[in-house]
């Protein structure tokens, strides 16, 4: 059976900016798709050279979110996406109580979790409450 995808519509060129890290492919390209569906600018990355790339290009991150079980590891990820972008909130989105523990320099005051598996409208709340520039949301994703 064959489904036609609608086509997404681009967010606003001041939308917020999202720093989506996640290494599943599927799961990247998902939650790349909803999140611009629901009002966001998205720079993706799945690899440590995706990132860093993103990193060296990249001239506004409003909010970090990654999958801190990566393999690249995960706790470098965040901690080089910071320290580009100090200050800047970070999701974390972990599968464990393993994944949730602080590491050594984490600043807990810019750091959420959400586990998973989450319902998107949980992850953004979350963005909501992290990212100060209110953005209309769209009538699929209202609460």
């Amino acid at each position: 059976m064959w489904f036609e995808r609608a086509a997404v519509q681009q967010p606003a060129v001041d939308a917020p900016v999202v720093l989506l890290v996640e290494r599943h492919n599927s799961l990247r390209q998902l939650l790349d798709e909803l999140l611009t569906e629901a009002g966001y600018r998205v720079l993706e990355a799945g690899s440590r050279p995706a990132l860093l790339g993103q990193l060296r290009e990249a001239t506004r991150v409003d909010v970090i979110v990654t999958d801190t079980g990566l393999r690249l590891p995960g706790w470098e990820v965040v901690q080089e996406a910071t320290g580009a972008w100090p200050g800047v909130p970070v999701v974390r989105l972990v599968g464990s109580a393993a994944d949730a523990v602080p590491v050594y320099g984490e600043d807990p005051s810019t750091m959420t979790l959400v586990t998973k598996p989450f319902v998107i409208t949980e992850l953004l709340e979350v963005l909501d409450r992290l990212v100060p520039t209110r953005r209309p949301r769209r009538a699929r994703w209202s609460r």
